[in-house]
């Protein structure tokens, strides 16, 4: 029979097997970017990398593969404390398919079926309720 828990996403004729947690409440999940392609995601007792390929975010239009605008999205969150500016309206029905494309992976991954995000309505930009770490500034 087919297992619907697995968390495999099929990206362009790509099966992606994405990391796998137990339950997890989203204060305690972490995404560490190392920089714009490498993530270590946690949920405090696991640590796991990955990548925006492994995760279902590649463009596979371009060879290679480059990051999806909403792996973009999800980084500039990560370098400004998982807080989004303010969305424009012209913007929102757009910017709210690659946040819908970042929570289907989180709730896959992280087998939590709540919402990653504070509510939109109220203060008009995505907040993450899960910790997101910047890369670290070099010093060059």
């Amino acid at each position: 029979g087919t297992d619907h828990n697995s968390a495999v996403v099929v990206k362009g004729g790509k099966r992606i097997s994405l990391p796998r947690y137990p339950s997890t409440e989203w204060s305690k999940v972490s995404i560490r970017f190392l920089n714009e392609r490498d993530v270590i995601l946690s949920d405090t007792k696991e640590v796991k990398p990955a990548d925006f390929e492994s995760l279902g975010f590649a463009d596979t239009r371009k060879n290679p593969p480059t990051p999806a605008i909403a792996w973009s999205f999800l980084f500039k969150l990560a370098c400004s404390n998982g807080i989004s500016p303010e969305i424009p309206k012209k913007e929102r029905e757009q910017v709210k398919k690659y946040k819908q494309q970042i929570v289907d992976m989180l709730r896959k991954m992280f087998k939590n079926d709540t919402d990653p995000f504070e509510d939109f309505a109220e203060t008009k930009t995505y907040r993450a309720k899960f910790q997101m770490i910047p890369p670290a500034e070099s010093d060059e």
